[in-house]
């Protein structure tokens, strides 16, 4: 079996450090809907379409494609609330590990006062694992560990979170992947399974007539194992570009930049440094993320919202 396939399904299902299954992506940020389905905002819909590339010195290395998509509706001028619905497709390339992920999302959002969101959804969907045997290659005829029988499984998938916001600063929390689907079919092994992670984010707007810093902090936390911590700081100028730069504890630094080609359309290119102790040549990963967005705010006469998105 090729070394890289083992090795790293081994570290992405048993590792007791740096053990987060779901993916993350360098434009954070700006792609926070996928790590909760709270957050929406009342003012435009939105299409995402990324493509993250790491590790790509390595035979197998890992690819993600995500696109997404929300809107709000059923919005009360008179309480300021709104529903927000919308969707993610993601699909995960690791050596001869392929998973694709499905999700529909739901979400509501009110005012706790005048000055205060509150704002909770979810996250439902599929899941499908599958396992390509014919590209991999054994060091023993009959490995226990694939059964090339089984290789492809369905398997339900639930996320939920919440969120609370102002105009200048959000804190939200989620729980992603609830449902603990064990994936003994393709590996059998009894630790194949999804483990849930617990995330925190935070994020606060400082305005400096032309220029916006935005400091933010992402924990994604699973018992027992080490939390997954990022620091990150962004600079805004003019509604133009944005730079953005962060510090993550598994010994990497990520970097940003976010370019507003329109008012609608925006583009951000992420470059991942790793320098891990064991493996730090080839390991760095870049990542492409388009967005458009489209506005609905004078039609839908949506103003003062105390919306942070």
């Amino acid at each position: 079996m090729k070394l890289f396939t083992l090795y790293f399904f081994n570290f992405l299902f048993s590792a007791s450090f740096l053990a987060q299954q779901i993916v993350h992506y360098t434009n954070y940020v700006d792609n926070i809907f996928y790590l909760n389905p709270s957050i929406s905002s009342p003012l435009k819909k939105q299409i995402l379409v990324a493509y993250r590339n790491h590790w790509n010195t390595f035979d197998g290395a890992p690819n993600t494609s995500f696109i997404s998509f929300q809107s709000p509706f059923s919005f009360n001028s008179n309480s300021k609330s709104y529903s927000s619905i919308g969707c993610f497709l993601q699909n995960d390339n690791i050596g001869a590990f392929k998973k694709t992920s499905l999700n529909f999302s739901y979400s509501y959002s009110f005012l706790i006062n005048e000055r205060l969101r509150f704002s909770l959804g979810s996250f439902m969907g599929i899941q499908q694992l599958g396992l390509d045997a014919t590209s991999l290659e054994s060091y023993h005829p009959n490995d226990p560990v694939i059964d090339i029988s089984n290789y492809s499984i369905l398997a339900p998938n639930l996320d939920f979170g919440f969120t609370i916001s102002n105009e200048k600063n959000f804190i939200a929390f989620s729980s992603k992947q609830l449902f603990k689907n064990n994936w003994r079919n393709i590996v059998n092994s009894d630790i194949s399974k999804n483990t849930t992670s617990y995330l925190l984010i935070y994020g606060k707007k400082i305005k400096f007539s032309e220029v916006i810093l935005t400091p933010n902090l992402l924990v994604d936390f699973i018992p027992k194992l080490t939390p997954l911590l990022v620091l990150g700081l962004d600079v805004g100028y003019k509604n133009i570009f944005n730079i953005g730069i962060a510090t993550r504890n598994e010994e990497s630094l990520l970097s940003r930049l976010k370019i507003n080609i329109s008012e609608n359309i925006h583009i951000a290119y992420g470059f991942e440094l790793s320098y891990f102790s064991k493996i730090s040549n080839g390991t760095n990963a870049h990542e492409l993320m388009f967005s458009y967005h489209t506005s609905i705010v004078e039609k839908m006469k949506r103003t003062n919202l105390v919306s942070y998105f």
